[in-house]
């Protein structure tokens, strides 16, 4: 898919949200390109909201090309309020998973557990106990992976448009990445990775 393709696409939508998603250990060479393709992203689809979950890596270098742009246009999906706040700029949204009504977060379990069968057990003890340490910490983020992805009526959250991610390349559906993108696949929601929208800062057109 070519930039102009993906801006009309991103351009016929009213509200489009953009779900960015990525590997933690990003080599220094790959943080410039991926800033470069966020900022190009916020430059050209003023209307669109990018979500993230604020991991240190490939998130954060998304984060800092978007916060050049517009950061009023970044919504956060946290564990608590606290979260790694000082990486997120001012005028940033954030919506945070222990502040969730508890019919919410039952919902996101049914839908995290359909992607990820092996989280059932850790998934009813997270319901039962709701709180975050070092036992839930990972059930937590799955959820919120699942969130971020599915949105939710209930907390004015629409579902993500298109997730934009940065894979591991040698096991593209490990980990919660891979929980990520079957999330995507089972709610039909395009995915696009790092062989797609790498290429696209080395030609960008003007589609203004």
């Amino acid at each position: 898919m070519k930039f102009s393709e993906f801006v009309a696409h991103m351009k016929a939508l009213k509200t489009p949200v953009i779900l960015l998603h990525g590997i933690r250990k990003l080599p220094r060479s790959q943080r410039e390109i991926l800033s470069e393709v966020a900022s190009m992203m916020a430059s050209q689809l003023p209307k669109a909201t990018f979500r993230t979950g604020n991991a240190p890596g490939a998130e954060t270098a998304f984060q800092e090309g978007l916060a050049e742009i517009d950061p009023r246009r970044l919504q956060y999906l946290l564990p608590y309020a606290s979260y790694g706040n000082r990486k997120i700029p001012p005028g940033a949204a954030t919506v945070c998973l222990d502040e969730i009504p508890r019919a919410v977060l039952k919902n996101l379990a049914a839908q995290t557990l359909k992607a990820s069968p092996k989280s059932k057990l850790p998934l009813e003890r997270y319901l039962r106990v709701r709180s975050h340490n070092q036992q839930t910490a990972r059930t937590v983020h799955l959820l919120l992976d699942t969130l971020k992805v599915v949105g939710s009526s209930p907390l004015s959250l629409p579902p993500a448009s298109v997730g934009i991610f940065c894979v591991p390349e040698d096991r593209p559906l490990s980990g919660r990445i891979g929980h990520s993108l079957r999330v995507c696949l089972q709610h039909s929601i395009p995915v696009i990775d790092q062989s797609l929208w790498m290429p696209w800062r080395k030609r960008q057109p003007s589609v203004l």
